[in-house]
């Protein structure tokens, strides 16, 4: 039994080991820096990448950088960045905090997206001042001086705190795909039952007043007051009529369309042409 009961324990501690140590190598595996685009040198990405880590430690921010040449246009890539983010799991916290520079050197399109507590640090005046100093170094080809100039604002403006003045603009505020469930039950459960409880209340109401005096008053004595007298009989056969009807099976192939969804999660940031 003792014997049993050593190798259940140390199937169960390998088990644990087996899972956490997947789950280690996840998030050590996932990368701040994706240079897709080949813009920086292998020292270069070593030294953005540690920048990068020292930033997200001090800040408790995720900050991503990802270089390509997917050829996204101005008017998708806000979506195509924002959801990168979400899909490749990115974000720190129950808020998923984090920011994200996309620069796509296809469409020569830039894009800042930011997420969690960094919406509410970077103002519409503070993200206008980010992507017009990434926007110089792109355009001018420092693709490096770029990559430091996103750090380091990010940092700035972590350091400064949340700003006592100015405008959120560029944020946008999406409780359905944060919060599906709750969202679901505040605009549709809640009314559903309100309305559901109304209607249920004036059904009991209507059949309590139609069913009040429960058959004992205002009766009409059909016995007392009428009679039946059969005068004749007599048995007259009309017609016959058969109607059939011929049930045809038919089968019908058709296609089904897509819809696209709407927007992506909460998100604020912006972008530029370089």
């Amino acid at each position: 039994m003792m014997n049993v009961t050593k190798r259940l324990t140390s199937a169960f501690c390998a088990m644990m080991l087996a899972v956490f140590g997947c789950v280690t190598f996840f998030a050590e595996s996932q990368q701040k820096l994706i240079d897709d685009a080949n813009l920086l040198t292998s020292y270069e990405q070593e030294e953005i990448t540690q920048k990068l880590e020292e930033a997200s430690e001090k800040t408790g921010w995720d900050m991503v950088i990802y270089t390509n040449y997917n050829d996204i246009d101005e008017y998708d890539i806000e979506n195509y960045t924002n959801e990168y983010y979400d899909n490749h799991g990115y974000g720190i916290g129950d808020k998923k905090s984090g920011i994200i520079l996309n620069v796509d050197m296809s469409s020569r399109q830039m894009y800042v997206i930011t997420k969690g507590d960094v919406m509410y640090y970077i103002s519409d005046e503070r993200n206008d001042d980010m992507l017009d100093a990434i926007q110089a170094e792109l355009a001018s080809g420092y693709y490096y001086e770029a990559c430091e100039t996103f750090v380091q604002y990010t940092v700035d403006y972590y350091e400064q705190g949340k700003p006592s003045e100015g405008t959120f603009t560029n944020v946008k505020i999406n409780e359905k795909k944060d919060h599906p469930v709750t969202y679901s039950l505040l605009h549709y459960g809640i009314p559903s039952l309100v309305i559901g409880a109304i209607i249920a209340m004036i059904t009991v109401l209507v059949i309590h007043h139609k069913y009040k005096n429960n058959g004992k008053e205002n009766i009409y004595d059909l016995d007392a007051n009428s009679s039946t007298r059969l005068t004749n009989k007599e048995d007259v056969f009309l017609t016959k009529s058969v109607s059939v009807t011929t049930i045809q099976s038919s089968s019908s192939g058709g296609g089904g369309g897509h819809s696209g969804g709407g927007g992506g999660s909460s998100h604020g940031g912006g972008g530029r042409s370089f």
